[in-house]
């Protein structure tokens, strides 16, 4: 694999990566040439750009946004980690008299970290990979060492005098700081990641690596808490898009202020750019002015929903952009009258892009605020934290950019994606601060109105708006424009910086739709690479059939079923009467609950090898009796199982094959389990009372009963963890529920003995059956309207779907049958025979061998 250097532009066939270092881009492109997707690769570079790029961004210590297009349903999605404001801040300490100054640098500017979360909330999503795989060149770099560029050289030096002690052992060669050409080497940081691999994101937020960050801030008087760590999320919202002369733009929605780039582009739709001509004068005064009401509605509107959300149907409407292209002074620049103060965000920031051969990508948008951050590092771990409370507005008190205590973060992170004629077309983004939309905007107007190859396009010299009341403009801005510009009453300062340092990516396709060819770009304002992968390089290796698992309560075993043929493969012998089943692919191991009778109750698990269709061990669960429920955490070192005998949740460590602790519901009937995708709280159904119990699985005790009707057994929480369903068999009746705040949202009539409920894998609906009407009933996830009913005959009870949404699996004991159905059509596609009462069942996908 030939690398490809920034300027000569890369190409592909079967993916693309383009980011701000060689060796990030190498990750990538590796993570795809073994057949991973561009959500694996996506989390591969940033990783490693934690370890290369320290400056700009952190896997554990930063935030950011990521602009994803899932290939498979078509749909473009936002992903929001830029966390929020630590609840015990205390902002007077930014205000007058205090140095401001002097307090972004310090641990009082940190505020709670997001990055890693989401990136494992994308992982959980989408991953196709390992987990800890994807971190292994992070760990490798960090550890062995890489070589420092001037640019990075550039910023240890700059910054040397605000670096604790422990940070200086790092960033120095012989007490001096590192100089270009010579290694850094991050132990510390290679152990974080080592961490990171084994426990996730609560590694950070919770878990050992939050409790170093906390200490830290405790000892320097920060205001981010474990607490605050604990409680952030990353969280999925709508993105935004516009039509921009037939090409849709499509960026972060709100709580991102990517609107702004969109209102940027509806202005200067209005007018005839290509006539004006690239960066002449009236183009860049229509465009300068045309930034400005876009920035202005940034600054009034920059608090996010929650606090101050933006009027989109009006701001981005063409009867608002005609209003405001009217308004300018063709001859004259106007006076700008910001509505907030502003300060100067960093444009230490990095951007990236990641294609695969299915059509997925992600833009993605990382920082840490300033080089370095707030320039602390947690003792210890090698990590940077951001400083972004330094980017909140402290005057007037309360304004919508105040850092109140919990409140989400604003962003100017613009993730964008281009659709041409209905298909991802490019990819692009850039850092840069406030001036992050302006330059966006501009690079979508050289493709589409000017009709510039991606290198120039990225390339092509850029102006941007900042206050109080200054024209940037780069030095390849003609002399005599500039002089133009400013007897038009723009105010251009002597600066010979750049705006932004973007990679992008674009897409070709055959005339029938099929994906021909990627193309890369990264920006000629530094050092950037991207590549492009082949179909030589390892792609779609051989891969393990699907397999659809059984499990027969009437004759102790579990079946085993090729979902393709409806063949049986084998049987596994289980304890007595088994009624549920967890499997942990990586190992190929499947744990069967032997919940036994009421004459004789159950007490251990059976453990099944998958490939030997085996039992090869029997986990004890004493005390504990009558196990139900059962999950298997993301890495399968824990299960979670229900024993209804003791009214309680046990965690088992599979290592050791034993109980590792309890949590007692103190509730009759705790019967099915499900875990939060965060793996912090866990939700039982308690089916002999009324309830569901939320439990925090980090402090392992209750948080709560939230009562939703009696007979409460059959429940599933949605992909992003944000609602809980649960059906009450007594009353007819399935219930929505608030994960956030615990609050019953909604209520609706279900046919007759709700027994099982199951989420689609988009999160869109809830299947639900009815054990005596003999229906599966559909409602959306949103509200609870009924879709459709599938009539499945005899009485439904189990409910598996495949993890490519196509595809449910309903159990049906008393008619010895498995009923298959389409999740397209809502249509019954076949019934087969599996004996001797089938209820709980798995589904193992087809994996890299």
């Amino acid at each position: 694999m030939a690398v490809i250097t920034r300027t000569q532009g890369a190409t592909g066939a079967a993916g693309m990566v383009s980011s701000a270092h060689q060796l990030a881009t190498l990750a990538g492109v590796e993570v795809l040439e073994k057949g991973g997707n561009a959500f694996d690769a996506a989390i591969a570079v940033a990783a490693v750009l934690t370890v290369v790029e320290p400056t700009s961004s952190n896997l554990f210590g930063g935030y950011g946004s990521l602009l994803i297009y899932d290939a498979k349903i078509g749909k473009t999605r936002y992903l929001d980690s830029n966390g929020f404001f630590p609840r015990n801040v205390n902002t007077d300490v930014f205000r007058p008299p205090a140095n401001r100054r002097q307090m972004i640098r310090s641990a009082k500017a940190v505020s709670t970290p997001g990055t890693l979360n989401g990136f494992e909330t994308l992982w959980r999503a989408y991953g196709t990979l390992a987990w800890p795989h994807l971190l292994e060149r992070a760990i490798y770099y960090a550890d062995r060492g890489f070589t420092v560029d001037d640019r990075l050289a550039e910023a240890i030096q700059r910054n040397w005098p605000h670096f604790s002690d422990y940070t200086k052992t790092i960033y120095a060669a012989s007490g001096k700081p590192l100089k270009a050409g010579e290694q850094l080497v991050q132990h510390d940081l290679a152990a974080s990641f080592r961490i990171a691999a084994r426990d996730g994101a609560k590694s950070v937020h919770g878990g050992v690596l939050g409790r170093a960050i906390a200490e830290e801030m405790k000892r320097r008087d920060g205001f981010l808490s474990l607490e605050d760590l604990r409680a952030n999320r990353a969280e999925w919202f709508e993105p935004i898009r516009i039509d921009y002369r037939g090409y849709e733009v499509v960026t972060a929605g709100p709580p991102s202020n990517s609107f702004a780039a969109l209102l940027s582009l509806g202005i200067m739709s209005r007018f005839d750019v290509r006539a004006l001509g690239h960066n002449t004068t009236a183009y860049l005064h229509r465009f300068a002015e045309a930034t400005k009401h876009a920035f202005w509605a940034r600054l009034r509107y920059a608090g996010g929903p929650e606090a101050n959300a933006p009027p989109l149907d009006r701001l981005l409407s063409e009867a608002y952009w005609h209003e405001q292209a009217a308004q300018i002074d063709l001859e004259q620049a106007s006076t700008f009258t910001p509505p907030t103060f502003e300060p100067t965000e960093g444009s230490n920031t990095t951007h990236f892009v990641v294609a695969d051969q299915w059509g997925n990508i992600v833009s993605a948008t990382l920082t840490l605020g300033r080089n370095f951050g707030s320039t602390v590092m947690a003792t210890g771990t090698g990590i940077w934290l951001n400083n972004s409370l330094a980017y909140a507005v402290f005057e007037p008190k309360g304004n919508p950019m105040d850092a109140l205590p919990g409140r989400r973060k604003h962003s100017s992170k613009t993730p964008t994606l281009i659709f041409k004629q209905g298909r991802p077309w490019v990819a692009i983004g850039t850092p840069g601060g406030h001036t992050i939309p302006q330059s966006v905007a501009q690079m979508v107007i050289n493709l589409v109105d000017f009709e510039m190859d991606l290198q120039a396009a990225l390339d092509a010299p850029r102006i941007a708006f900042v206050t109080p009341h200054w024209l940037l403009a780069e030095a390849d801005i003609p002399e005599a424009v500039r002089g133009e510009l400013v007897s038009m009453g723009h105010q251009i300062p002597k600066w010979r910086g750049g705006l932004g340092r973007a990679n992008a990516l674009s897409v070709l396709y055959t005339a029938d739709g099929t994906l021909a060819q990627f193309t890369g770009a990264s920006d000629r304002r530094a050092d950037g690479y991207a590549l492009g992968v082949t179909k030589a390089q390892g792609i779609n290796p051989p891969k393990t059939p699907s397999l659809l698992m059984v499990v027969h309560k009437g004759s102790d075993r579990l079946e085993f079923i090729d979902p393709a043929t409806q063949q049986i493969l084998g049987h596994a012998k289980t304890g007595f009467a088994p009624h549920e089943v967890a499997v942990v692919p990586a190992k190929q191991l499947a744990y069967v609950t032997d919940y036994g009778t009421g004459n004789q109750p159950g007490h251990t698990l059976s453990v099944i090898d998958v490939s030997r269709r085996q039992t090869i061990n029997t986990i004890d669960l004493m005390p504990y009796t009558r196990p139900h429920g059962i999950v298997a955490s993301s890495d399968g070192a824990r299960l979670y199982v229900t024993c209804e005998g003791q009214q309680a949740l046990v965690v088992v460590d599979t290592q050791l094959q034993r109980v590792s602790h309890a949590i007692r519901t103190e509730q009759p009937g705790s019967h099915m389990v499900a875990i939060s995708p965060d793996e912090r709280q866990a939700y039982v159904t308690n089916f002999r009372t009324d309830t569901l119990t939320v439990i925090d699985l980090t402090e392992r005790q209750v948080q709560q009963h939230i009562v939703v009707g009696e007979g409460a057994e059959g429940f599933a929480i949605s992909p992003d963890g944000s609602a809980v369903f649960v059906a009450s068999r007594e009353i007819n009746r399935l219930t929505r529920i608030n994960t956030s705040t615990g609050a019953v949202e909604q209520q609706v009539q279900t046919d007759r003995f709700p027994i099982r409920a199951q989420v689609t894998p988009d999160g869109r609906y809830i299947l639900v059956s009815a054990l005596f009407q003999g229906s599966v009933q559909v409602f959306t996830t949103q509200d609870l309207k009924l879709v459709k009913r599938i009539e499945i005959g005899g009485a439904p009870l189990g409910i598996l779907m495949t993890p490519d949404g196509r595809t449910a699996y309903v159990a049906q004991p008393p008619n010895n049958r498995v009923t298959e159905v389409d999740l397209n059509t809502w249509e019954v596609r076949s019934h087969f025979q599996s004996q001797h009462r089938p209820d709980g069942m798995a589904y193992l996908s087809p994996s890299p061998s």
